[in-house]
């Protein structure tokens, strides 16, 4: 039998216990193609949402980054790492998950 900690360590995504897959979401600037705007950032926030959960779990809350309107050279405004767990079941997947094929063999999340 799975002890209860276990299972709450296994499903947590802010550590690289168990069998987890390991994503680095870098983002950089966001790229406006309209007219100049006098706005130099936007507030971005990032949640994360398991394929077996209807929740989601705010992984960053509102962060400036640069807006930009041309191509610029990269620079990290945010650099996000996590751990989701990987789920190869689709039948632990939500329904609405279920119910469109993948060829995807495990899945881990939206961001």
């Amino acid at each position: 039998a799975t002890s209860v900690s276990q299972l709450l360590l296994s499903n947590r995504h802010d550590s690289p216990e168990g069998h987890k897959a390991q994503c680095i979401l870098k983002i950089g600037y966001l790229l406006r193609t309209d007219e100049p705007n006098r706005q130099p950032a936007a507030n971005l926030s990032l949640h994360w949402q398991r394929p077996d959960s209807i929740f989601e779990v705010e992984m960053m809350p509102a962060t400036k980054i640069p807006v930009v309107h041309q191509n610029v050279p990269f620079r990290v405004a945010v650099d996000k790492a996590f751990w989701p767990k990987i789920v190869t079941d689709r039948l632990q997947a939500l329904p609405s998950i279920q119910a469109h094929p993948s060829p995807h063999p495990v899945l881990l999340g939206n961001v």
